[in-house]
């Protein structure tokens, strides 16, 4: 395969600006033509700063073609020539009978997020373009007036702690295709990108190549950071957040704010508490109105617990909704854990919620919600240390919460 002489990459240069001082970076590409560009694109950059990232390319074999392997070996073979890693991974089980690309696209992610994590890799690149961004907004103008769902494909966003960029957005897809028929490239035409039985596809013909919606994203994508900042500022003036991952709030400051700002503050404590996909704003609509009532005492919504008190509201993990999946401490000796600890320990070892463990001393100081959702480290059923029961040692646990929901709307602490 041929490498990319530097003139033609000029013309992307900039795109790859916020790349700058990551170690490692996972690229996303199947070998369709927007993913196969950013692969020699982003090889490009890295030889202008001689090599200083590692890169590895993961490809998923989704099982829904039988061509899909083949295409994950076509793309090792690019990957071979150019010197660079490559990981096949596969999406195995039962495929739904409905909603099918927008499922296949979640298990997608989710795959290579949890690859990334169990590799020490921060940050995962997809090729979305200008293109795919003018599509999204359409079709979702058909369902909603939401700002926040017209904003559509945002730069950068958090998959299950892992921050997957997009550098491409910008691009247009037919400028990204010259490029690779300058340099004599090929790429994989995926026939489902022809089937009209799939909505994408009927909005792509019906836009041609026209991107213009992509500028309607850009200013909904302002409206709505200008809601997120005051709802961060909202929680850091008023939410206490404990070392163990409780959230308290005033119920009377929270039942003063307007609708839009409470759902976005909705938002930000699901992401404080380590959910990735909160729920959908109908959900959240019905929970807002349940916490502004004066009945109930608790309700479950998202894999959280709301708890209702005469002055407060009460925020924390429901433990039953953690997964069992132990998680393992890799090479680094640290790794974010159900999206809220940062937990540092003997290499090889696993983590697990406390609830896990039956013979677990409970802490009578804390909710026994709370106490369920701690992280235990241990080596198969031998527990080697809990740093919250302290039980045990070696091992620490912070909770990073509020840096996860700043650093996923792109805030500075």
């Amino acid at each position: 395969m041929l490498a990319v002489k530097p003139a033609a990459f000029s013309q992307f240069d900039s795109c790859f600006s916020g790349l700058e001082g990551f170690e490692r970076i996972a690229l996303a590409v199947s070998g369709g033509s927007d993913s196969t560009a950013m692969l020699h694109l982003v090889q490009q950059w890295n030889a202008q700063r001689n090599f200083k990232t590692a890169l590895t390319v993961l490809s998923v074999d989704h099982g829904l073609r039988a061509e899909a392997a083949e295409e994950c070996l076509q793309v090792a073979a690019w990957c071979h020539a150019l010197g660079l890693a490559h990981v096949t991974l596969k999406w195995l089980g039962e495929k739904p009978d409905s909603g099918l690309q927008a499922k296949a696209r979640h298990a997608r992610y989710d795959l290579m997020a949890a690859w990334c994590l169990a590799n020490d890799v921060p940050v995962l690149l997809t090729a979305h373009t200008a293109d795919d961004q003018a599509e999204t907004v359409v079709m979702r103008r058909t369902r909603t007036s939401s700002l926040k769902s017209l904003a559509g494909i945002w730069p950068s966003r958090d998959w299950n702690g892992v921050c997957v960029m997009r550098p491409l957005l910008s691009a247009r897809r037919e400028e990204l295709r010259q490029f690779l028929l300058v340099q004599g490239l090929t790429w994989i035409n995926d026939p489902s990108n022809l089937d009209p039985s799939f909505e994408r596809v009927r909005v792509r013909a019906q836009l041609d190549g026209n991107a213009s919606a992509a500028n309607f994203a850009k200013d909904a994508q302002q409206q709505v950071t200008a809601v997120r900042h005051r709802a961060s500022l909202w929680v850091k003036a008023h939410v206490t957040i404990s070392e163990l991952g409780l959230l308290c709030f005033p119920r009377a400051a929270f039942a003063s704010i307007e609708a839009d700002l409470a759902d976005e503050v909705l938002v930000a404590l699901f992401q404080i508490s380590g959910t990735s996909h909160f729920p959908e704003l109908k959900q959240r609509q019905s929970l807002l109105s349940w916490l502004q009532d004066e009945k109930g005492a608790r309700r479950t919504l998202g894999g959280l617990i709301f708890a209702k008190r005469r002055d407060e509201i009460w925020v924390a993990r429901e433990p039953g909704r953690i997964c069992a999946v132990p998680v393992t401490i890799p090479l680094s000796g640290e790794v974010i854990w159900d999206g809220r600890f940062l937990v540092k320990g003997p290499v090889g070892t696993e983590i697990k919620a406390a609830c896990e463990f039956g013979e677990m001393p409970r802490r009578r100081d804390v909710l026994a919600f709370v106490d369920g959702g701690l992280p235990v480290v241990c080596r198969g059923k031998a527990i080697l240390a809990a740093p919250f029961h302290s039980v045990g040692s070696g091992v620490t646990a912070e909770f990073i919460g509020l840096k996860h929901m700043l650093r996923t709307w792109n805030y500075k602490l």
